[in-house]
């Protein structure tokens, strides 16, 4: 609340956060709805720090603006998110594999790891070989980032792929991410309610996850608002008409 309030006397320090949020726009409906976005996608970000539930964020992007602003900066501006780009080729234990590969690589993993049993000192050395392996081949094929696209971080095999510490905020970065997340919101709910995934000791283990991205108007419908609802967890809808991009002086700090 503190830092929505202009300061009462010039200081020395920076204060990009007062800066943004006091002229991010001319209209204060807008930066009232930019505080809210900005609080939410801070408390996904913090992950199982902050609760041990974390919250959706949907927007809805009723301005008829191409690109939804809010959603932009949220996926533009410096808080963890836009790791949209994959290397061209894998290093460490995956050196020269193709993100392509990737997917039967670390269930590869996944299947000798569990023929092999339990750790003993025979096999041990050959189990981390499989764990650098796997998570060497997410990092190409999935990344291995706090977010990522919701239909990329699928896989049918394995589920839901995290981070290491078994939590994705998943975006909606195209059209087919939002269809997606209605399929699974309607026929799968399973997917969302007990999300479900491979872990950092290749086997099968409750994920944390949270969804995060806007809506056109004509996607936000009875359907999926009844089906957010039925399940019965944490989504906040935010609908909003900003048309125009958030004035961000220094999108660095």
């Amino acid at each position: 609340m503190k830092a929505t309030q202009p300061a009462s006397a010039p200081t020395s320090r920076p204060q990009p956060l007062t800066d943004f949020l006091n002229a991010n726009s001319p209209d204060p409906a807008t930066r009232a709805m930019v505080a809210t976005t900005l609080v939410l996608t801070f408390w996904q970000m913090g992950g199982r720090a902050v609760t041990p539930q974390l919250p959706s964020l949907l927007l809805v992007n009723a301005g008829g603006a191409q690109t939804d602003p809010l959603d932009a900066f949220i996926d533009q501006c410096g808080l963890g998110m836009g790791h949209k780009e994959l290397p061209k080729s894998g290093s460490g234990s995956y050196a020269c594999g193709t993100p392509a590969n990737a997917p039967m690589t670390m269930f590869n993993c996944v299947q000798t790891r569990e023929q092999l049993g339990e750790i003993t000192p025979n096999n041990q050395a050959q189990i981390v070989s499989l764990e650098k392996r796997f998570h060497d081949a997410q990092a190409t094929g999935f990344g291995c980032h706090s977010s990522g696209p919701y239909t990329r971080m699928w896989n049918d095999q394995m589920e839901w792929i995290t981070n290491a510490s078994d939590q994705i905020l998943l975006r909606f970065d195209q059209p087919a991410d939002r269809a997606a997340f209605r399929k699974d919101l309607l026929d799968r709910p399973d997917n969302l309610l007990r999300p479900r995934g491979v872990n950092s000791s290749l086997r099968m283990a409750i994920k944390n996850i949270s969804v995060s991205g806007s809506l056109p108007p004509g996607e936000w419908d009875g359907s999926l608002v009844c089906g957010v609802i039925e399940l019965g967890l944490p989504v906040f809808f935010l609908p909003h008409v900003v048309k125009a991009p958030l004035i961000v002086s220094d999108p660095t700090d």
